[in-house]
């Protein structure tokens, strides 16, 4: 039992050294952004693009690539951000494509920054919005892979722990 304590013990302290310090945001931040509250849509939806840390009170461009359609123009408020509602066209074709923000940075050079977005088409007679979605992230943080493993570390730990302690045998001579 002392064993398993002592596992158990240094797979916690190794977690908590894998799990690394937060680090603080640079002043006076340096690179923009460029993103969208969705990544998988159809033709016709809605999605929100916004930034950060773009050059304050400067125009943004908003374009589907690789088309080049212009979705939106937008102007950057006194801390350099934007959010706005650009809707897909509805002839625009199925598959993998990028939503680009070209504007001044915050240090007042170009930057052209983009996200990808995937565009569904029609699957077998049900259209892109007929697609169920879980709205679960497509990556889970490390926080979470880490405490699944150390408790599935643990729990084998004590199983072999428990099946040595039936295993054993006591010599009455």
């Amino acid at each position: 039992m002392k064993k398993l304590a002592g596992v158990t013990a240094v797979l916690v302290v190794l977690g908590m050294m894998l799990a690394g310090p937060a680090f603080a945001r640079k002043y006076p931040p340096t690179k923009a952004t460029c993103g969208v509250s969705d990544n998988t849509l159809a033709p016709g939806d809605e999605v929100t693009v916004s930034g950060e840390n773009w050059k304050a009170e400067t125009t943004v461009k908003i374009r589907l690539v690789p088309e080049q359609i212009v979705l939106a123009t937008v102007t950057t408020d006194t801390e350099g951000a934007f959010s706005t509602v650009v809707t897909i066209p509805d002839d625009i074709r199925p598959g993998p494509h990028r939503i680009v923000c070209t504007g001044r940075g915050h240090q007042g050079g170009i930057r052209v920054l983009g996200t990808n977005i995937t565009i569904l088409g029609d699957v077998g007679g049900v259209g892109a919005a007929g697609i169920a979605g879980t709205g679960a992230p497509s990556t889970v943080p490390l926080w979470a892979a880490l405490a699944t493993i150390l408790a599935l570390a643990g729990g084998t730990a004590l199983i072999f722990a428990r099946r040595r302690q039936r295993g054993a045998t006591v010599d009455r001579s």
